[in-house]
């Protein structure tokens, strides 16, 4: 038996598991998750575990050149410690 509260199995190899269509949102925001008493968890994770192909496990799309104003990536950490850690085999850096 599972601890999810809410668990969605998909079996389709193809298409969306889960899809929000928020195009009417002018402010606020799309997706909030709140976890205030983590000590140890993730407020979100994100797992892909397949094998051979070429894929972007995570996508940031700004997809209007007039939003120039728009941040694709904002990361805020009001502690000292560690804002950001890429770990991984590759020897490439962007």
């Amino acid at each position: 038996m599972s601890n999810d509260a809410v668990r969605i199995d998909a079996g389709q190899s193809t298409g969306n598991a889960f899809h929000i269509n928020a195009h009417s949102l002018t402010t606020g925001t799309g997706i909030t998750v709140l976890a205030d008493a983590l000590t140890t968890g993730s407020a979100l994770t994100i797992d892909s575990d397949a094998g051979v192909g070429t894929r972007n496990v995570v996508e940031i799309i700004n997809d209007n050149a007039l939003a120039v104003g728009a941040t694709p990536l904002y990361v805020k950490n009001d502690s000292t410690n560690t804002v950001a850690k890429f770990i991984g085999q590759s020897t490439i850096v962007i």
